[in-house]
């Protein structure tokens, strides 16, 4: 009777391990074919060890209780179950021709073994060469591998551009939803492309923010060539999704006023162009946004600072073909760089700062570039991104300085009167702005009124908030 449940133990034990194996996400294919016929193997020699000794069996039972619940033990609650089998089927136990039946049985699940061995050693081929495909794969592997894997996605990422692409619209039908981020940036043309392709649209943009690059440079070859005045294309220079934003009756358009970017000074200074029904939704921002740079410059507590330079003298700025840059600006900009990375240094655990230098002029920004540059090794915790306010839309870093440039006896501020670009310059910031630029112009002396109100709330947010420093000759002595 040992020899029966001996048998059993062994069947059930193979079929344990098959599946285990077969499950197991960690243990390598190959491995797991080997083991699965190892196992056969063993369990076919077993079998054939003892189906003799089965055959000339007495209807005798097992007296050794102990050893039958060691081996439940093993192999848990399959084996319980044929225990209490057994136990239930007890007068047919004791028949030895039930016992042959048994043993008939045993013989058919025999037969089947060459079967599935015939069938693992087929698919160890298959691993084998699905295996080798993958540590080798040629550019058809890699194109069916990508196809496969596109085709199984249910959501896919593209730009405007590659949407309308033939190749694109071959791999792709139409989707269900589709999603168009950063629209405010669209052309018309370019959100075209992604509408065609869905049954849903849902455009996400901000229309307080720069419309596509077309450049007064580009509006006026256009007008030339269409002989009307440059007058009437300026509509092009408005951010499609601000016009349909505007259009859309109230049912159709939703404004997101929870931001998680900015510590909730910051978002004050630039809530005027939503407005004022932004919302901070970070949790306990004074510590999630900690600048780490509290020193003699900028305390812990602030996270805006604007440095006002006086009018004119080495402040004023300086034209260069037709974009301007400020010396000025430049020496003001190392020193407030250099008294950021002391306090940082000081004060964190050598992890490296995002920085952002922003300017609304490309010559202040080729200045600001080769200045950082030379002075790298001086900044070794700083890691730097220098760039004009367009270039920066979409964007964000922990710190940014932002350089205005302008500073004339005219009044003009060039492309800083615009407010999608002051509001792009300015929310940058996620822990501290710095605004480098003299405030008497910008606040109460320029020609452009809308402007010149804009740059005031951002001052007087900036003084209750933050720190104003007017008189720049300490910081630039010291």
């Amino acid at each position: 009777m040992r020899e029966y449940r001996v048998l059993f133990d062994l069947l059930v034990s193979a079929l344990a391990k098959t599946i285990e194996k077969a499950m197991s996400a960690e243990q390598d294919a190959l491995n797991n074919i080997a083991e699965i016929n190892r196992g056969i193997t063993e369990l076919v020699a077993e079998v054939n060890k003892n189906r003799d000794r089965i055959a000339g069996l007495e209807d005798t039972r097992d007296a050794s209780e102990m050893q039958w619940e060691e081996t439940a033990g093993k192999h848990g609650d399959l084996i319980k179950k044929i225990h209490e089998e057994w136990d239930k089927e007890g007068k047919k136990a004791r028949d030895k021709e039930y016992l042959k039946t048994l043993l008939k049985a045993t013989d058919n699940v025999c037969l089947e073994l060459p079967t599935l061995r015939v069938f693992m050693d087929s698919y160890e081929s298959i691993a084998m060469e699905w295996l080798e495909r993958i540590k080798r794969p040629s550019e058809k592997d890699i194109a069916d591998l990508k196809d496969i894997y596109i085709q199984a996605a249910n959501v896919v990422g593209a730009t405007c551009s590659i949407s309308g692409s033939a190749r694109f619209r071959e791999k792709h039908s139409n989707f269900d939803v589709v999603i168009v981020d950063e629209i405010s940036k669209a052309t018309l043309p370019e959100l075209v492309l992604p509408c065609l392709a869905g049954e849903k649209i849902i455009l996400i943009g901000d229309d307080k923010q720069l419309p596509p690059m077309i450049g007064p440079e580009t509006i006026t070859e256009l007008a030339n060539r269409l002989g009307t005045p440059a007058e009437k294309l300026r509509h092009l220079e408005q951010s499609f999704f601000a016009r349909l934003w505007k259009a859309a009756p109230e049912r159709q358009k939703s404004m997101l006023n929870i931001q998680y970017r900015m510590h909730p000074d910051i978002m004050e200074a630039i809530n005027q162009f939503y407005g004022d029904a932004l919302e901070c939704g970070i949790p306990e921002p004074d510590e999630a946004l900690k600048h780490g740079c509290g020193g003699e410059l900028v305390t812990e507590d602030h996270h805006l600072l604007w440095i006002s330079t006086p009018k004119g003298g080495k402040f004023g700025e300086m034209k260069e073909s037709k974009t301007f840059y400020n010396e000025g600006e430049l020496e003001i900009t190392e020193r407030v760089l250099e008294r950021l990375h002391e306090a940082w240094a000081k004060n964190s655990d050598g992890r490296i700062k995002k920085v952002g230098v922003i300017t609304f002029y490309s010559a202040q920004a080729k200045k600001l570039k080769k200045m950082l540059s030379d002075q790298a090794t001086n900044y070794p915790l700083f890691d730097f991104r220098i760039g004009t306010v367009d270039r920066f839309q979409g964007m964000e870093r922990e710190i940014v300085l932002v350089s205005m440039v302008r500073n004339n006896d005219v009044r003009n501020i060039g492309f800083a009167k615009e407010p999608e670009r002051i509001n792009v310059a300015f929310s940058r910031a996620k822990e501290l702005l710095v605004i480098i630029g003299c405030a008497s112009l910008f606040c109460w002396e320029a020609r452009d009124c809308a402007a010149k109100s804009i740059y005031r709330k951002v001052a007087e947010t900036v003084r209750r908030k933050g720190r104003f420093i007017k008189d720049v000759s300490k910081l630039l002595n010291n």
